[in-house]
């Protein structure tokens, strides 16, 4: 071995021993530090706040308030350290700050039977247009809850400079019922104002003021009663009641197909349901188990396959799994796992999805799955291992069995071809990989 390069390794030991020397003096590299988060009053909350060590992997998710937009975060000198609401970085000691700015918070409400603008914060002085398509229903007008007109028009153009609420009204009479529902303010408070919404889709049914007592006739479903509250000590108070009318469950779904409306009327049967509301199946289970949730012979499924099949009459194979793509795509909304189990993973049964209008990967592709199983497809499952999405720990797509997807990905398995199926995106169509 040549003295220079015997001198070399020598000076790399020396500079490991150094290393070790200087960081066996930094305590926070053993025993670590609380990480330290400032928020403003536009932050809700920050996950990933806790105890790290130095060099320690921190991911911080800053959520932020209804009215407010996320400006950044900062270091103590005014830095900015990162624009998006996720900031990940190695560990170190010192005040990190989340900041936001006032923005105006767009609270837009629908009645059942429109398609329109969603709830949004826009930045003081946007100029923003209000959207709406009719979808089954009449619109009416956009609305303040308490029953006034803002304007008339489908599609309108205005400056943003506070928060507004407004509901798209339709002449709608899809939730009146026989089911009737009343109240009573205790003694403490004087009157409150309430807005009745149905609990998935988030539809306005009704608002009432300086009410006492209250009532509703309302067919079988599940609601939410948001109660602003006049205490006679001169406070306000916000209350969410919940209220669940037992029977079979009726759902109006809406969606754009293209450049044109679409809606489908179905009902969910409530033992099939319950049935699978309290089957006692692992929500995380084992290969051989998989199956079990692409539940596709109950009499609630056939019945919305058969008014699939009914709306597809004249396509294509293909348009016909694309239009079954697009509605599991559009109806359904992006629900996280963590809200439902402790356990981080959460697989829904296809007609709990549909009731409550929402799920992840693996439950809108069960869903597709079911739909196309009782419509007399083959379907799979197509399962990808976390390593290949180590931020979303794993993910699920749906295959359909057709003949052939003009530029289609597909997997094949015992002589078939199972064209990729992604449920997640409502910009993707089937094959689109």
């Amino acid at each position: 071995m040549s003295k220079s390069l015997i001198s070399l390794c020598v000076f790399i030991l020396l500079m490991g021993a150094f290393g070790s020397f200087i960081l066996a003096e930094d305590p926070d590299y053993w025993i670590g530090f609380e990480l330290q988060v400032e928020t403003d009053e536009g932050i809700d909350h920050v996950n990933g706040i806790g105890h790290y060590c130095t060099d320690d992997y921190v991911e911080l998710v800053a959520y932020v308030n209804d009215g407010y937009i996320f400006s950044g975060w900062y270091d103590e000198n005014g830095v900015l350290l990162e624009s998006s609401e996720l900031y990940w970085f190695y560990a170190y000691n010192a005040p990190i700050f989340a900041k936001t700015q006032r923005g105006a918070y767009l609270d837009l409400m629908r009645m059942d039977g429109v398609l329109a603008s969603t709830s949004r914060t826009v930045p003081l002085g946007e100029t923003v247009t209000l959207y709406t398509y009719e979808c089954g229903s009449e619109f009416l007008g956009w609305y303040t809850p308490k029953g006034e007109l803002f304007t008339e028009n489908d599609e309108y153009t205005f400056t943003a400079n506070e928060d507004i609420s407004l509901v798209a009204r339709t002449d709608s009479t899809f939730f009146d019922g026989d089911n009737l529902i009343e109240g009573k303010l205790d003694d403490s408070i004087c009157d409150a104002s309430i807005i009745l919404k149905d609990r998935y889709s988030g539809y306005f049914i009704e608002h009432v003021t300086g009410m006492t007592e209250w009532s509703f006739s309302l067919i079988p479903g599940y609601y939410d009663l948001v109660m602003e509250e006049n205490l006679k000590d001169g406070t306000k108070t916000t209350v969410t009641k919940h209220v669940d009318i037992p029977g079979d469950i009726h759902r109006k779904y809406c969606w754009m197909n293209g450049y044109s409306p679409e809606y489908i009327e179905w009902t969910a049967d409530r033992q099939d349901y319950a049935r699978c509301m309290d089957s006692k199946a692992d929500r995380f289970p084992d290969e051989e188990d998989r199956l079990e949730f692409v539940d596709y012979t109950s009499n609630s499924m056939i019945a919305l396959a058969a008014t699939m099949l009914e709306k597809t009459a004249n396509m294509t194979e293909v348009e016909r799994a694309d239009y079954v793509l697009k509605f599991v795509q559009k109806i359904t909304e992006y629900q996280s796992d963590d809200a439902l189990s402790d356990d981080g993973e959460y697989w829904k049964y296809p007609i709990e999805t549909l009731v409550q209008r929402g799920g992840d990967c693996e439950d809108t592709s069960i869903l597709y799955c079911s739909l196309m199983q009782a419509m007399g497809y083959k379907t799979a499952l197509l399962i990808y291992e976390g390593y290949l999405y180590p931020d979303e720990g794993g993910h699920m797509a749906a295959g359909i069995a057709l003949d052939y997807v003009k530029g289609g990905s597909y997997y094949n398995e015992g002589g078939l071809k199972y064209y990729y199926c992604e449920t997640t995106s409502d910009e993707m169509f089937v094959g689109e990989d």
